[in-house]
């Protein structure tokens, strides 16, 4: 009788530092991806002004490159034609892109020329 309840006892702690192991992971997870359903709202910077999207935005988690693209496709004036920006083919725009994803930065502001913005049906 005594083997059973020393097997129990140790089966307990067992239990129980698994359960806070578990419990400290689950934590661990809400932590880091508690910002993942946040929006994302999308900017246009020129040299003269900054142009909100306005009724655009996308969640974190979502937020990759051909989802912007995508998007950027909905707002241009001519669908037939494929709109061209020079940022979007930089360094700098993929750096922008994980800064968002790992929840330090909360907008994309798209670096774009007065020229290039011609291309997307927007009031300055």
């Amino acid at each position: 009788m005594e083997t059973i309840d020393s097997t129990i006892s140790i089966l307990d702690k067992i239990t129980i530092v698994f359960a806070t192991i578990t419990m400290v992971t689950v934590l661990w997870n809400w932590f880091k991806n508690r910002k993942s359903n946040d929006k994302i709202v999308i900017y246009f910077q020129t040299q003269t002004t900054t142009v909100l999207l306005e009724n655009i935005s996308i969640i974190r988690k979502h937020i990759t490159r051909s989802e912007v693209l995508g998007i950027l496709g909905v707002v241009q004036k001519n669908s037939k034609e494929r709109y061209n920006i020079a940022y979007l083919s930089q360094t700098r725009f993929f750096d922008d892109l994980y800064e968002i994803q790992i929840g330090k930065s909360d907008k994309l502001i798209i670096e774009i020329t007065d020229e290039e913005l011609e291309q997307f049906g927007i009031n300055k």
